[in-house]
């Protein structure tokens, strides 16, 4: 088809000089019948060894993870087991917050926090946790990425839950939240509840020994554009699940097409339109999707800091649009709230990314949706960021 020509032809453009463009990439865009309006795969896994990129290749999704995990939490408040706004639960099922401390106006991490945290704030980022990679104030604390579960409960945070907004480590703790409340560790409960369902096969929180030949390797841009393969400084584990902290927020290894089968569903309603089973109502959807920040338009204006270069560029801004229109956040990631003449995409398209340089965005207006994924870092990469642009586009294009 044309559109799959265009998209490929897009990708061997940005892959052609893989040392100072992007070694490897994956596109995969669906509508909410399931139908793949493209699905393409160009350059490599890993400049080292050199094995083509293909549309089997296992990503580190990082933050791409969340969703999963606001999908898995919307299921429990669905069925009465946890509440968004029951500070109770928070104090039953995660007591270790009770001493959650809070990061004072000189920088130190100061007294108990007074207000009470709720799920809704977990899933909308006011809860008052960040990322010391994205924060500089958080980093010079000498607080560091928590690797384990009282490291993750034990985190301060930067402002009384409640009042303000912080893009943060909250879903890692929505995710043991979810853990406590059923009884199974997050890989058992989402593979049960939402993968099977799915049909979904090829994403998990850990890597195990098969799928490692199909893991795609991390690379890093240098002060001079040039990339190189480097550790994967998250665990990949093979042995089993028990051996990490599952974390909701930044723990997930998956397939491009079998993410879009998430996607798709949403487009859908909550339903998958391939196996016809479905993981949330309507209603739901509609909640999972909905801005929850309508007093602050601003909100990606905010931007991110590079307080950790190596992770993260500084993000001036997390979605630019002429004329700077109001913006949104919701459960499932910030909300272009009006239409972008930039990639046609529609108002009220919800979108998200990995630190890795992922990029999704689900469009229901328009019924499709699509992910780009690559395993670059520094985060928001200006050759990624530009073919995400350019694939959307051409996706909308299509549609004319």
């Amino acid at each position: 088809m044309a559109l799959g020509r265009r998209i490929q032809a897009l990708l061997d453009e940005s892959t052609s000089d893989p040392i100072h463009g992007i070694p490897g990439a994956v596109f995969v865009a669906v509508d909410r019948t399931g139908a793949q309006i493209a699905a393409n795969a160009s350059g490599v896994r890993g400049l080292n060894e050199k094995a083509p990129m293909t549309l089997d290749a296992v990503f580190y999704i990082a933050s791409c993870t969340k969703l999963i995990v606001a999908i898995a939490a919307l299921q429990l408040v669905e069925q009465g087991k946890l509440s968004l706004d029951d500070a109770k639960q928070i104090k039953e099922y995660l007591p270790e917050l009770s001493e959650t401390r809070v990061i004072n106006s000189e920088g130190k991490i100061g007294d108990v926090r007074k207000n009470d945290i709720t799920l809704r704030m977990l899933l909308s980022h006011t809860a008052g946790y960040g990322y010391q990679f994205f924060n500089t104030t958080l980093r010079d604390t000498g607080y560091s990425f928590p690797m384990t579960l009282k490291e993750l409960l034990g985190s301060p945070v930067l402002f009384e839950p409640g009042t303000s907004w912080e893009y943060s480590i909250s879903f890692d703790i929505a995710g043991v939240l979810i853990e406590r409340a059923t009884g199974k560790t997050l890989e058992t409960y989402v593979r049960q509840y939402i993968f099977e369902p799915l049909g979904i096969t090829d994403f998990s929180f850990y890597v195990p020994q098969e799928k490692r030949l199909r893991l795609v390797g991390w690379h890093y841009r240098g002060g001079d554009a040039s990339l190189s393969e480097g550790p994967c400084t998250v665990p990949v584990v093979t042995e089993g699940e028990a051996e990490i902290v599952q974390m909701g927020g930044s723990g997930g290894f998956a397939t491009m097409i079998e993410y879009s089968k998430i996607l798709a569903t949403i487009l859908a309603g909550g339903a998958s339109p391939t196996t016809h089973q479905r993981i949330l109502g309507e209603n739901t959807v509609k909640l999972l999707l909905q801005n929850l920040m309508p007093d602050m338009p601003d909100i990606g204006r905010k931007g991110l800091q590079d307080a950790i270069p190596i992770l993260s560029n500084v993000v001036p801004e997390l979605y630019p649009q002429p004329g700077n229109p109001p913006q949104g956040w919701s459960m499932a990631g910030m909300v272009t709230l009006e239409a972008d003449s930039t990639t046609g995409r529609i108002g009220n398209t919800v979108h998200w990314c990995g630190l890795l340089n992922l990029y999704w965005w689900l469009d229901s207006a328009s019924g499709i949706s699509g992910i780009l994924a690559t395993q670059i870092l520094p985060f928001w990469d200006d050759r990624v960021h530009k073919l995400r642009e350019q694939v959307e586009k051409a996706v909308y294009d299509s549609l004319i």
